[in-house]
C-alpha cells in the first residue's frame, strides 16, 4: 500500500493512502488540499502506472523540487521528498496494513486466517470413474458453482450477493433450510439471509448453536452425513428437537478475521451433503469472504467520502481528517458551548456592484471568499455560511478549543492583511479596493445541526451571534471591532484602542467594545 506524509510550516503532519489518481493544489477541488499560498490552485498530480507512481507538476508558477531541483514529472520511490512551497511530501510505498481484529462478546480474540480444507475432495480423476451418473453429477455441480463464482464477483449488493448464493446451494445440494450469517457491529453472529423449502417460516429458521461454536472454534468446515447420531453434536438440544438429519456449515473469512459463516441442513435425508459438496461450498465460501470485505471497504469508502465532503465545506482539512479518522467526535443535535463568532463584510458592496459588471462581482467574490477561507481553515475555524457578501465563522465549535477568541482575532487580523495584498492586485488590474468591517463577540450558544428534515446545516444561533453581527455593522472599513469579554481573553497578544461603550440592538446596556490596532501573531 503506497502513500504520503505532507508536512506543513506549521508543523502538523497528514498521511493520505494514495488511490490511482490524486490531484494535489490550493483549490478545495482537489484531492489533497494544501493550504500554502505559494501552491498553485492545481499543482500538480501523483499517478499510478504499471504497479508505480509517477509525480507530475501541472506547470505550477512556482514549481514542485526534488532534491534541491525542479521537477516536472518523475517516478516516485520509497521515501522520496517532495517540496512544493513551504509543503514537503514524502512518498512512502510497501507498508503493511495492521491485521484487523475480531470482537465477539466484549472479548478480542485474534481467528487464525487459513480455511483448513478436507483432506479429502471426493473427487477422482476421470479414468477413476466407471458409473456415468457419477461424471455427470459431479459435472453440474461445477458448472453450477462455476457459473455462481462468475456471477457473485460483479455482485456490490451485500444482500443480492448472499442471496444469490443461497439460492445457488440450494440448485445442487440437498438442503431443506440454510443460512448466511455475519457479525454484526457489536461482534454477534447473526444471520443475514435464510431459505427454507415447503411452508417453513424463514424468519423463525432455527440454527444449531452446536454446530455454529464448532465452526468458530475449529475455523473450518463441518459436514455431518446424520446430525442426530453424529457423536459430535450428540448434547445439541436443536438438532434433536428440529430433526435434523444432515448438516454442513462453512466459515467466510477473509485474511485473518472470521466474517460469518454459510450453513445448510437437512431434515429428510441421511448423508444428504458430500466431502465434494464441501470443497464446492468452501471454496465458495473462501470467494465470498473476499467480496464480502471488498464491499464493506467500498462502503466504509463511501461513508468517508460523504463525511469528508459534508465537513470540507465547514472544516479546515486537517480537522475533516481527524473527523474522518474518528480521532475527533462531531455530537449531533444542539447543544450549549461557549464559542467565538466572527462577521465579516464588504463595505461599500452596493455601489460596487453598480459600477461593474455581474460577471466581475462573481469572479471578484469567488476570489476574495477562496483568500478569507484559506485563512479561516488555516486557523481551524468553522465557515458557517456565505451571507450575500459577507461571511460568519465560528471558533470553539464543533471541535472545542480553549483559544478560540485568539484564533478568531487572529484570522481577522490575517485577513485585512491579506486584503491589503489582494487591493494591490486590483488597483494595478485597475479594479476598486475591497474594504471589509469585521466584529468578533466571545460568549455561549446553542450550536449543532439545524434545518428542517429536508436540508440541515451546522451552524449557530444565539445572543452572542446576534451581538457579533451588531459589532460588525458597526465597523468601518478595514476595521476589527470586539467585545469586552473577547478582549479579557486575548488582551496579551492585542493592541486595542478602547472606544465608547456602544447602544446596539437586543442590548439593554451600552457594550464596552475596542478596535484591534495590532496582533502578536507569534504567541
Amino acid at each position: 500500500m503506497s502513500k504520503i506524509q505532507i508536512f506543513t510550516s506549521q508543523g502538523t503532519m497528514t498521511e493520505h493512502e494514495l488511490g490511482e489518481y490524486n490531484t494535489i493544489g490550493r483549490h478545495p477541488t482537489n484531492n489533497l488540499q494544501l493550504l500554502d499560498q505559494i501552491v498553485s490552485k492545481e499543482h500538480a498530480v501523483i499517478y499510478e502506472r504499471a504497479g508505480s507512481f509517477f509525480f507530475r507538476d501541472l506547470g505550477s508558477l512556482n514549481g514542485s523540487f526534488m532534491n534541491n531541483e525542479r521537477i516536472s514529472e518523475v517516478q516516485l520511490g520509497n521515501r522520496d521528498t517532495i517540496v512544493m512551497g513551504s509543503t514537503r511530501i514524502l512518498y512512502l510505498e510497501g507498508e503493511e496494513i495492521p491485521a484487523v481484529q475480531m470482537h465477539q462478546s466484549g472479548t478480542e480474540s485474534h481467528i487464525r486466517t487459513e480455511i483448513e480444507m478436507p483432506k479429502s475432495t471426493g473427487f477422482l480423476p476421470e479414468d477413476q470413474i466407471s458409473d456415468p451418473m457419477v461424471l455427470r453429477s459431479d459435472y453440474e455441480r461445477l458448472r453450477i458453482a462455476y457459473e455462481l463464482q462468475d456471477s457473485i464477483g460483479a455482485e456490490h449488493n451485500m444482500d443480492l450477493l448472499l442471496q444469490k448464493i443461497i439460492d445457488s446451494a440450494f440448485n445442487f445440494l440437498m438442503a431443506d433450510r440454510g443460512a448466511i450469517l455475519l457479525f454484526n457491529e457489536d461482534g454477534q453472529l447473526k444471520p443475514r439471509v435464510t431459505k427454507t423449502v415447503g411452508n417453513e417460516d424463514e424468519s423463525e429458521i432455527g440454527l444449531s448453536t452446536t454446530i455454529i461454536n464448532a465452526v468458530i472454534s475449529d475455523k473450518k468446515g463441518v459436514i455431518s452425513s446424520d446430525a442426530m447420531m453424529d457423536s459430535r453434536f450428540k448434547s445439541s438440544k436443536s438438532i434433536m428437537m428440529q430433526g435434523i438429519r444432515s448438516s454442513m456449515a462453512v466459515p467466510l473469512m477473509f485474511r485473518d478475521e472470521l466474517l460469518g459463516m454459510m450453513y445448510l441442513d437437512s431434515k429428510i435425508a441421511t448423508g444428504a451433503f458430500s466431502e465434494k459438496d464441501l470443497s464446492i461450498f468452501t471454496a465458495i465460501a473462501q470467494q465470498t469472504g473476499a467480496l464480502l470485505e471488498n464491499i464493506r471497504q467500498a462502503l466504509a469508502l463511501e461513508r468517508e467520502a460523504i463525511t469528508r465532503e459534508k465537513f470540507s465545506r465547514l472544516l479546515s482539512p486537517n480537522l475533516v481528517e481527524e473527523l474522518v479518522s474518528g480521532n475527533l467526535e462531531v455530537t449531533k443535535g444542539g447543544m450549549s458551548r461557549p464559542v467565538t463568532i466572527l462577521f465579516a463584510d464588504i463595505r461599500g458592496f452596493t455601489s460596487l456592484t453598480e459600477r461593474s459588471e455581474a460577471l466581475q462581482i462573481v469572479d471578484m467574490l469567488n476570489e476574495y471568499f477562496e483568500r478569507m477561507v484559506e485563512l479561516i481553515f488555516a486557523n481551524e475555524g468553522t465557515l458557517d455560511k456565505f451571507i450575500g457578501d459577507e461571511i460568519m465563522v465560528l471558533w470553539g465549535s464543533p471541535v472545542p478549543q480553549e483559544d478560540h477568541p485568539a484564533r478568531a482575532v487572529r484570522t481577522a487580523w490575517q485577513m485585512q492583511r491579506a486584503l491589503d495584498s489582494y487591493n494591490v492586485e486590483r488597483e494595478q488590474a485597475g479594479q476598486m479596493h475591497i474594504k471589509v468591517g469585521i466584529g468578533i463577540c466571545s460568549g455561549d450558544c446553542v450550536v449543532g445541526y439545524m434545518g428542517s428534515t429536508r436540508k440541515m446545516e451546522y451552524t449557530a444561533i444565539g445572543d452572542t451571534v446576534n451581538t457579533a453581527s451588531r459589532l460588525c455593522d458597526l465597523a468601518g472599513p478595514m476595521e476589527i471591532i470586539i467585545t469586552d469579554p473577547t478582549y479579557q481573553a486575548v488582551r496579551d497578544i492585542v493592541r486595542v484602542e478602547k472606544l465608547a461603550p456602544a447602544q446596539v440592538k437586543g442590548k439593554a446596556e451600552p457594550l464596552q467594545i475596542y478596535r484591534v490596532v495590532g496582533v502578536d501573531e507569534s504567541v
